[in-house]
């Protein structure tokens, strides 16, 4: 259940950052340009899907996560760069959400 919650957790993130997001970005970027790249964002979300879940079949022992299958692959650095990577996008959305609130309550 805590995976379930926590899965629970980052969806209400991603869906309430987008609810703020969305509008600013649209403004800053114009009305035709936002679709396209919000299209976009959403296609190469869905393919990257498809392609996590057809990997994790194919990989022995069939891993849970993306650290599990990092490391079966590329051994234990690839714990640290998934670690690093996720660090870095999450500091990143906390940026976003300042600079949206700030742009918006100014």
């Amino acid at each position: 259940m805590d995976a379930f919650g926590g899965g629970l957790a980052i969806v209400s993130t991603i869906i309430g950052g987008g609810i703020v997001g969305l509008p600013y970005a649209v403004f800053l970027l114009g009305l035709v340009v936002g679709i396209i790249l919000n299209l976009v964002i959403c296609y190469l979300t869905f393919v990257s899907g498809i392609l996590y879940l057809a990997l994790r079949d194919l990989i022995p022992g069939k891993p849970n996560s993306l650290y599990e299958i990092g490391f079966k692959l590329q051994g234990r650095k690839s714990i640290f760069i998934i670690s690093g990577v996720t660090f870095v996008t999450s500091a990143g959305l906390m940026l976003i959400y300042f600079i949206t609130f700030g742009e918006t309550c100014g």
